[in-house]
């Protein structure tokens, strides 16, 4: 697979990340391919080139929205 699988959501809704991640990876032509912070941001890293350079090397994106996170109120302008 050419490109990533960026998965953005709430850190509200992180288990449903970390499951959708799980099913995706469970197929092995994609296992490498998943991007979320929490699996690739270290300590130390710049968040917001790491986010970036994710989006940018991306072929699909997921959006996880929930009512958790149209309530929380706080995002990230494009």
């Amino acid at each position: 697979m050419a490109g990533r699988i960026f998965i953005s959501y709430s850190h509200q809704d992180a288990q449903y990340c970390r499951e959708m991640a799980t099913a995706l990876e469970a197929n092995r032509m994609l296992r490498d391919a998943v991007w979320y912070d929490r699996k690739r941001i270290e300590v130390g890293d710049r968040w917001y080139r790491e986010i970036e350079q994710a989006l940018a090397a991306s072929s699909i994106v997921f959006l996880l929205v929930s009512q958790k996170h149209t309530n929380h109120g706080s995002t990230v302008a494009a």
